[in-house]
């Protein structure tokens, strides 16, 4: 007697009996399937990519305290002065402190040297520069009557000396230079590692 064997069933692609099986594991729990989800494409935000710093301007460049490299001289009623070893902080209101050694030529030992301390405003536009004077202090460093006398002719020839109109040459975060004046001389400054207030322990 030959046996007959009962047609195979058609197996379901193994996706379909799976939704199937989790269709009738969610109703057996009390869950209802929704077909009526929108298909729409899931959007992704882009963020912008982050942006380089601004560069500084001049103005916020020129900030800080600068130490005088080369010497720089004035004159006034025939009389030339050399302006030494000088300390200059810019500050971004505009204002700035100033502290040099001032030396009188022509004039003998003891009567030939002073010390300055200015106070000065500032303004920068299109690499022209403006200070002008708005406190002056000299003291001669010898004691002589003579120098007395010319320490107050200097101040005085200081405070009357209005607007110093520069040009910036130069301007990096380490180094200045600028041509300053009518005499076209070109004044190079070295910016002070340390940021400290030139007159704060006083």
């Amino acid at each position: 007697m030959t046996s007959e064997t009962a047609p195979a069933r058609p197996r379901l692609p193994a996706l379909i009996a799976l939704s199937i099986l989790g269709a009738a594991t969610l109703a057996a729990c009390g869950e209802t399937v929704r077909t009526d989800l929108p298909q729409e494409p899931v959007r992704i935000a882009t963020l912008p990519a982050p942006q380089a710093d601004a560069e500084p301007t001049a103005a916020e460049l020129l900030a800080g305290t600068w130490k005088q490299e080369t010497p720089f001289q004035m004159r006034s009623n025939r009389q030339t002065f050399t302006i030494m070893n000088g300390e200059v902080e810019y500050a971004p209101d505009g204002t700035s402190e100033i502290e040099a050694v001032l030396v009188v030529d022509g004039q003998p030992d003891g009567r030939n040297t002073y010390e300055l301390e200015m106070d000065s405003r500032w303004t920068l536009a299109d690499g022209a520069m403006t200070e002008t004077f708005t406190d002056v202090e000299v003291e001669p460093v010898g004691q002589s009557e003579r120098a007395e006398d010319i320490a107050l002719a200097v101040q005085k020839a200081l405070d009357d000396a209005g607007p110093t109109p520069s040009t910036i040459v130069s301007l990096t975060d380490d180094a200045l230079l600028r041509e300053v004046g009518d005499l076209g001389q070109i004044l190079y400054s070295r910016r002070r590692t340390q940021e400290a207030r030139l007159r704060g322990s006083r």
